[in-house]
């Protein structure tokens, strides 16, 4: 039983929408995306606690955290764009790369994944964008209903298309495309926001009037591809909710009191003259009477300024312990962020190894989300190339895809590293060029290697402190009994 089967059997049960079966999941995507948002207004209108108090709305504070968590998971798997290589599909790979942008379609995929916990890549055609490449579409969690089997398989989805003939209308058109092995199918409803509604012809809305009821892809796997953020389809922001309302009070608190603390002047009564005034602004009168005692601490002041203070380095360690808090919950280690935690100080410099030690629980991080992305764009890209050209196979048709490191180079790490290749020769000039130069295509990596040979520098053994030997001097240690003097070399020198 497909996913529309299944839609239409519970449609027959209730009328509303979205299904019961995804419908409290659909809610917590749609509060990632206010909290993404940062929508002032929502998320006042989301929290009782604060908007059933005026004067706490006057002063609410959302701090952006949930946004800059998922931009940073975005960065740390893009932080260049990822390299893709075919040996068989060389031209009509590059082609699919520069219509669909590739490197942005990365980034701005990694952001919403990172929201959302998944989200869907359509492979499809348009003539109007581009008549013979594919275009690799994102569609968001809560547009998709996923057809998963047995728990974790996939076996396609559907994708619904959200329309309304004008924006003032009640009624909304939903297109429900499906996508399973080989075939993709149309069926259009027309109902309200709250309600399915029932079954109509695709030309009685203009907009999917074209549309056939049905065509065939002639691939042996669905065009709808699941991306998920990490291996269960969690968002990085799922379970933060409550810190993130934390640090918003906190804000907020720390503007109210801000506020509050303006300097008053309180003056006593005896100060004022026979008509009740004093030639002072913005000052509050004490005292019950001209026979009072005069307020202030020595008994003789008269007039005294109060300036209440705000305690600010307790508030920043209180919004750093936070801070701390909720990077840790999201996966990531403080030092990632420049935060400096219990565990990792920033205050000196340290090794590229011991950086990366330090932020080992980033890493853990990173290699999940890294998992997922490569097979997301692994299937995708051979999804695009098959289609392209009519293979029916979308396995045969996978990419080598490669993902930038995401944090800062270590030039002195890299450079150890090929030192004890060599001193063990255990790499190729090329390997060793790989290693230094990771983000470099094979052409950019042949030409250095090229420029490496031309400059002597191929010995096949280490020389001092690990550098390799010239050529010429390479010879001699091979080949001790060959009279090099013509070449420059004086053999009877004494080594020092």
């Amino acid at each position: 039983m497909g996913v529309l089967d299944k839609l239409r059997k519970t449609i027959s049960q209730e009328e509303t929408w979205p299904p019961m079966e995804v419908r409290d999941h659909w809610n917590q995507i749609e509060g990632y995306r206010n909290r993404y948002e940062n929508n002032r207004v929502k998320m006042i209108q989301a929290n009782p606690n604060i908007a059933t108090n005026n004067s706490r709305v006057e002063t609410y504070i959302p701090v952006p955290w949930p946004r800059e968590l998922c931009r940073f998971s975005a960065a740390l798997l893009f932080s260049t764009t990822p390299r893709v290589t075919s040996t068989q599909d060389k031209e009509l790979l590059g082609k699919i790369e520069q219509v669909n942008d590739f490197g942005a379609f990365a980034v701005k995929g990694g952001v919403q994944v990172a929201r959302e916990g998944r989200l869907g890549i359509r492979v499809i055609k348009d003539p109007d964008i581009n008549p013979k490449i594919p275009l690799l579409a994102l569609v968001p969690e809560d547009n998709i209903l996923w057809d998963i089997r047995h728990g974790s398989f996939y076996a396609g989805g559907t994708v619904i298309v959200t329309r309304k003939p004008d924006p003032s209308s009640k009624v909304v058109f939903r297109l429900f495309e499906e996508h399973t092995t080989g075939w993709v199918r149309y069926n259009l409803y027309e109902g309200t926001e709250g309600e399915l509604g029932k079954e109509v012809a695709l030309s009685k809305f203009a907009p999917f009037a074209n549309l056939p009821q049905e065509y065939a892809t002639g691939l042996d796997r669905p065009t709808l591809i699941p991306w998920e953020n990490v291996p269960g389809a969690e968002s990085d922001l799922m379970g933060l909710g409550p810190v993130f309302d934390t640090l918003n009070e906190a804000e907020s608190l720390l503007l109210s009191r801000t506020r509050k603390s303006q300097p008053h002047t309180f003056v006593d009564r005896s100060m004022l003259d026979e008509t009740g005034k004093l030639d002072l602004e913005g000052y509050h009168i004490v005292g019950g009477s001209r026979m009072r005692p005069a307020i202030g601490t020595n008994g003789m002041d008269l007039i005294k300024t109060v300036d209440p203070k705000v305690d600010f380095v307790q508030h920043i360690q209180y919004t750093n312990h936070l801070t701390q808090l909720m990077v840790t919950c999201a996966g990531y280690a403080p030092l990632t962020w420049g935060i400096e935690g219990h565990t990792a100080s920033i205050q000196r410099a340290v090794s590229g190894y011991a950086m990366k030690l330090s932020q080992l629980r980033t890493l853990l991080n990173r290699s999940q989300k890294e998992h997922m992305a490569l097979e997301a764009f692994g299937y995708a890209i051979a999804t695009a190339l098959a289609m392209a050209d009519g293979s029916p196979h979308v396995a045969d048709r996978l990419p080598s895809i490669q993902l930038g490191d995401g944090l800062p180079d270590d030039a002195l790490d890299g450079a150890q590293e090929v030192l004890f290749l060599r001193q063990a020769v255990a790499a190729s000039t090329e390997t060793l060029v790989k290693t230094i130069h990771p983000t470099w295509s094979d052409g950019e990596i042949e030409e250095e290697v090229a420029r490496i040979e031309a400059e002597g520098f191929v010995g096949k053994g280490p020389g001092m402190a690990g550098t390799p030997l010239p050529a010429r001097l390479q010879a001699l240690l091979d080949e001790p009994d060959k009279d090099l003097t013509g070449d420059g070399i004086d053999t009877g020198a004494t080594p020092v």
